[in-house]
């Protein structure tokens, strides 16, 4: 999990790069409008929405080593040029191709992790990869304002925009080359498990596993589980995280950058930088808190419930502030909450499917829930730029955080008393009646298809 999370913590530095680089001359040297930088950071979702099934398809018959590696190294090759981009046209080509390469790595460290997690920790076990982009956020700002300092003693003509971004291509490029030395498809390959804790863990997956198979988990293949409206809506569920996370994460350091002080000037770099840094130090702790509690009761869609009311809390606060630090405060409770929502969401669509369908499923939720990340940026750009206030986005993030809350309750509560009655009914099956039964499933298939 730790290397899991760093790898998340080196994708976030690549995103949110530009959000930096922005107000540090980004937008001077380019002549990008607040919309046209909201397009910028959106189009990364354009590519990485519509990808990112095909890539998770791909992740299941190459393996995960092969394909996580593939894609970090390409999405860090990409960044790095992304330096160099002469206007703002270049901006949005990179930031489509560096979308796509980043396309099946959530989704398939998702995936990844059923191999070596039981469902039933999975909230716990996701937390500590999904508040990587809060962490990612609460320490960016220094350490982009310390790259920005020393790329004005580099010996080459880069202004310090373009050697920030340059520094977050080639971090990526070299956490590629670490995935393949560091990662292993599966518990068996690891050194630091014994061959007795190696077939444990996978005993209690697979005995999990075949709960939620027995319980009426889809098993079906892939397109069945495209066709699902559970999907859909968990997707739809997902989508106001990332849609409020992104608006926050492109538009925050620009918001801050505008406050000022008792005397009219600009506020000094180390206080902007504990402004930026604080909402996403406070998600940090509500993520884990959440994330635990939702596991500890086995209940992810009441971890849901938990977050989303923090979100809707704060979001409530920053609609009717007019105090600029206030607004800063309200914008943490609502991290706070939203930081939660992605570990619960995810921990509850393992309960639904298994094997492909369970792949293509992660994938199609992220996909939908993913698209937030085009709009959020966007409509905050457009809102700032033609109203001067981000109380409209602030509004729409009320109603998001309470329809994301509802969907994922019900659908978890839903998924909960299948499994708790199929237990009550009848043991599981252990893990060789499990593949017995996929054996015999795909043989009937085959045999179908040949008649």
């Amino acid at each position: 999990m730790p290397f899991l999370a760093f790898l998340y913590f080196v994708a976030n530095i690549d995103r949110i790069a530009i959000a930096h680089a922005a107000p540090h001359g980004m937008t001077h040297d380019l002549g990008i409008t607040a919309t046209q930088l909201g397009l910028a950071a959106g189009f990364f979702f354009i590519t990485y929405t519509l990808l990112e099934i095909p890539a998770n398809v791909a992740l299941t018959r190459l393996g995960p080593r092969v394909w996580l590696t593939t894609i970090i190294l390409a999405w860090g090759v990409v960044q790095t040029a992304s330096a160099f981009v002469p206007n703002v046209e270049a901006m949005y080509v990179a930031r489509l191709l560096v979308g796509a390469a980043e396309a099946g790595f959530v989704p398939g460290v998702i995936f990844y992790m059923l191999r070596w997690f039981p469902r039933s920790v999975m909230a716990w076990a996701l937390s500590i990869f999904y508040i990587m982009p809060f962490v990612t956020n609460a320490v960016a700002a220094p350490l982009f304002t310390l790259t920005k300092d020393t790329g004005e003693l580099l010996p080459i003509d880069m202004t310090p925009w373009r050697f920030l971004i340059l520094v977050s291509g080639i971090l990526g490029a070299a956490a590629g080359i670490a995935t393949w030395v560091y990662l292993r498809n599966d518990p068996e390959e690891v050194a630091w498990l014994t061959p007795d804790e190696s077939a444990e863990l996978k005993s209690a997956v697979a005995r999990e596993e075949s709960n939620v198979e027995a319980a009426g988990g889809d098993h079906s293949g892939v397109f069945s589980a495209l066709k699902d409206r559970r999907v859909l809506l968990l997707g739809l569920a997902f989508f106001p995280s990332t849609f409020c996370s992104f608006s926050l994460i492109f538009f925050l350091p620009t918001i801050i950058s505008t406050f000022r002080d008792s005397n009219g000037d600009e506020l000094s770099d180390g206080l902007q930088t504990l402004l930026n840094a604080f909402p996403w130090a406070l998600g940090i702790v509500g993520g884990l808190l959440i994330s635990r509690y939702a596991t500890k009761i086995n209940s992810p869609g009441l971890g849901a419930v938990i977050g989303c009311t923090f979100g809707v809390l704060g979001s409530v606060i920053a609609v009717t502030s007019t105090n600029p630090y206030v607004l800063i405060v309200a914008l943490a409770i609502a991290a706070f909450g939203l930081a939660a929502i992605a570990p619960t969401i995810f921990a509850v669509a393992p309960k639904l499917f298994v094997g492909a369908s369970g792949a293509a499923a992660i994938a199609l939720i992220n996909s939908i829930g993913g698209s937030g990340g085009f709009f959020g940026p966007y409509l905050t750009g457009f809102v700032t730029d033609h109203f001067g206030s981000q109380r409209i986005v602030y509004g729409l993030m009320v109603v998001g955080f309470a329809m994301c809350g509802l969907l994922t309750f019900l659908i978890d509560r839903s998924a909960n008393r299948s499994i708790e009655a199929r237990e009550v009914h009848g043991a599981p099956h252990d893990a060789e009646q499990l593949r017995v039964r996929r054996r015999t499933d795909g043989s009937r298939s085959g045999s179908t298809s040949a008649k």
